[in-house]
């Protein structure tokens, strides 16, 4: 925590996605430890604002299906397990104190992964951030979407750091309005038991020395009759569970040699879509794939040798060596979500032709801090976290030149998952004359 200047005694974490220096830990869903047992969620603290304007309680909590459409405020979809009783003009009730009670319950049963929520009207939070986003004081979205990283969760520890299994310390931060919120984080504490993470952690850019995210491909390795390439962690499915075609991958002179199929990731049939699962969620990452030239052998359209990154075939964004019509080939910026695909930018490359190599190079970050001027802020959005994804690409080793402009994924907290993946893809763009190309290095550093 640190201590908000100017204001004597009140302790902010900050409006940052995750906090990459503390214990705490990305989980937008989480799954029951022990499907025989029910899931509990306790507060042991509650320090918001006084609210004697209701009859009824408020401060409402409680879970909802990931599979579920939820809105706010929050739908028929989700399920309430308790509130607080009103304060009084003249006193707080189960406000400002420790282990407070609670109207309704503490306990459920999921069948599968859920998500928790906390609020009211036009204020309810989600542990998932992509459901958070921002408003202004009126009510209205801000623009441009900003989603608010209301809930922190951290593993629960015992004494002398001991971990306790499958338990879970929970802090939100109310209300979806930038300008009203101190990020406190101790408006409602819970503690969590009987829950696990949907996802695992993979490896976090730069937390090794020797990274398990930098892939010599030159050295060698193998290809298995299922795709399971050395280095890497998969194959991106398609819609047609036809993505496995080992027959076109192979080790040779100079690292990993790729051939292309008619398929493509936009219309969702590309095969081989190698990737490797990192950890996006802790700080900025880049992804870097070098193919070796020349790159001479794109002469039909939309031929095209790619690195990407997204969480699946209708999310995504590429960064691509294209044949596209007259002065080919190009390189190429293409963002996908929610199954639409742009063509961010195109920019004529003849030096593909000659080259020695090709640098394919995807950067992120999921805590982009909004650079608004203080001065022109009305909504307080300045520091709050922005999702960002953007393209370049180097020739012969040479300084990065970009491609196209930023984007701003709206699923954060799935683009920038714990198990985020990024990988290399060539495709024939509907082309059934096959080409290969030959990747000699792939890798996911910090920063």
């Amino acid at each position: 925590t640190k201590v908000n200047p100017g204001t004597p005694d009140v302790r902010e974490f900050g409006p940052a996605r995750t906090n990459i220096s503390s214990d705490e830990r990305q989980v937008p869903y989480f799954l029951a430890a022990d499907a025989t047992k029910p899931v509990v969620l306790a507060p042991v603290a509650h320090y918001s604002a006084r609210n004697a304007t209701t009859t009824t309680g408020y401060g409402r909590t409680g879970w909802y299906a990931k599979t579920a459409t939820v809105a706010t405020p929050c739908t028929s979809t989700c399920t309430q397990l308790h509130m607080y009783p009103p304060d009084t003009s003249a006193a707080y009730v189960e406000q400002q104190k420790l282990m407070p009670a609670v109207t309704g319950t503490t306990s459920f049963t999921p069948s599968g992964a859920f998500g928790l929520w906390n609020g009211d009207f036009s204020s309810v939070n989600y542990v998932d951030d992509a459901k958070n986003y921002a408003i202004n004081a009126s009510g209205a979205t801000i623009a441009p979407p900003h989603y608010l990283h209301s809930f922190r969760v951290y593993q629960a520890y015992g004494p002398g750091r001991v971990l306790i299994p499958n338990t879970w310390i929970v802090g939100t931060d109310i209300t979806r309005t930038p300008s009203f919120k101190n990020n406190d984080f101790q408006d409602v504490v819970w503690v969590l038991r009987n829950a696990k993470p949907e996802l695992g952690f993979a490896p976090v850019p730069g937390s090794n020395i020797e990274s398990p995210l930098s892939l010599n491909l030159s050295v060698g390795g193998t290809v298995s009759p299922t795709c399971q390439v050395t280095g890497f962690d998969g194959v991106l499915p398609n819609s047609s569970a036809t993505q496995c075609n080992a027959a076109n991958m192979q080790f040779g002179a100079g690292g990993l040699q790729m051939t292309s199929t008619a398929g493509q990731l936009a219309n969702r049939n590309q095969q081989n879509a190698l990737y490797k699962n990192f950890d996006a969620s802790r700080g900025a990452f880049t992804v870097t794939a070098r193919v070796l030239g020349p790159i001479d052998y794109l002469n039909n359209d939309y031929q095209q040798v790619a690195a990407w990154f997204g969480p699946d075939d209708r999310n995504f964004v590429k960064v691509e060596a294209e044949h596209n019509g007259a002065n080919s080939p190009h390189m190429t910026m293409f963002f996908a979500e929610n199954g639409v695909g742009t063509t961010v930018a195109m920019a004529s490359v003849p030096a593909l032709t000659s080259c020695t190599t090709l640098d394919l190079v995807i950067q992120g970050n999921t805590n982009v801090p909004d650079p608004t001027p203080a001065a022109s802020d009305p909504n307080k959005v300045r520091n709050y976290p922005l999702g960002e994804v953007k393209v370049s690409y180097r020739i012969n080793g040479g300084a990065p030149v970009a491609i196209g402009t930023v984007r701003r994924p709206a699923d954060v907290m799935r683009w920038f998952s714990t198990m985020a993946q990024a990988g290399i893809l060539v495709s024939g763009g509907n082309s059934t004359v096959p080409f290969t190309s030959t990747f000699s290095n792939f890798s996911v550093t910090a920063g």
